[in-house]
């Protein structure tokens, strides 16, 4: 990262030696493996995701990111808007490279990508919802409905995936209780974990008050 940072990668039209080695440059990082990503590799450019968020790292692996963006590799996550945003606006602007934005992560989640995933996996998940509640919002004349607010995200107990609300805009699943129910009832492993029970917790998931 601090040798790519190093190169002229700062236009300077006025300079014309400068900018025949800016666009030997330019042609060397798009058709060479020279970018690092977050396993230690060097790859192609039109291989790799940039985020601001290091927890799309942590959640997303390589075939994750097949499968929602066409992409495989994280860009070295030291290369950031804070840390190195010379750098990272380059790479976005000159090489074409995409910045994944959590509600963009939202926005291509399916039943068939969550279907796949482990309980442990939709921990973390959950865990990285908690502080996301415009994702959940209700449309206003003021705001757009939330990404996540119909999408079926919540697994219950018999392990079918539901949406947080129902049509009627009401939180229409349930913790967990010893009695056998016809309620949309929330997998117990995801309460009995404090990071993903901070979700439910967040948007006043309660046990439901008749079997």
């Amino acid at each position: 990262v601090n040798f790519l940072e190093n190169l002229p990668i700062e236009k300077k039209e006025s300079n014309v030696l400068y900018s025949n080695v800016y666009e030997k440059i330019k042609e060397a990082l798009l058709i060479k493996e020279l970018l690092p990503v977050s396993t230690g590799e060097n790859v192609f450019a039109n291989k790799v995701l940039l985020t601001r968020r290091k927890e799309l790292t942590d959640l997303l692996n390589k075939e994750d990111l097949k499968y929602l963006f066409k992409k495989e590799f994280w860009l070295n996550t030291e290369i950031t808007y804070d840390k190195t945003r010379g750098l990272r606006d380059y790479l976005i602007t000159e090489l074409g490279i995409k910045e994944v934005r959590y509600e963009e992560f939202a926005r291509a989640l399916d039943d068939n990508f969550l279907k796949k995933k482990s309980d442990e996996w939709m921990v973390r998940f959950y865990e990285s919802l908690v502080e996301r509640n415009a994702l959940f919002n209700e449309k206003s004349y003021k705001s757009q409905q939330g990404i996540l607010r119909n999408k079926s995200i919540v697994r219950l107990h018999n392990n079918q995936l539901v949406s947080l609300f129902d049509e009627a805009g009401k939180i229409q699943v349930y913790l967990p209780i010893p009695q056998n129910t016809e309620f949309k009832i929330v997998k117990e492993f995801f309460i009995q974990h404090e990071q993903s029970k901070g979700f439910f917790k967040k948007h006043n998931v309660s046990k439901p008050n008749r079997i």
